[in-house]
């Protein structure tokens, strides 16, 4: 299956971390022989991040702290 192919289903999932990062991932897996376990662990590992950088950036924008004026 080609990567676009791949891409458009983890985007279709909402797994835009995975998405982003597909390529990258799969190019570092192949360079340091890694297993398609410790592949697939990696995608998960950079959806986790990506999922925890949204959520904090949903929360502080949600936050609504005052500008700080000098």
């Amino acid at each position: 299956m080609p990567s676009t192919e791949v891409i458009t289903q983890l985007r279709s999932l909402k797994l835009f971390g995975m998405a982003t990062a597909y390529e990258e991932v799969l190019n570092a897996s192949i360079r340091e022989r890694k297993s398609m376990a410790q592949f697939l662990s990696d995608l998960c590992s950079t959806e986790a991040e990506e999922r925890s950088v949204r959520s904090m950036r949903y929360q502080m924008s949600i936050a609504r702290f005052p500008v700080s004026r000098s």
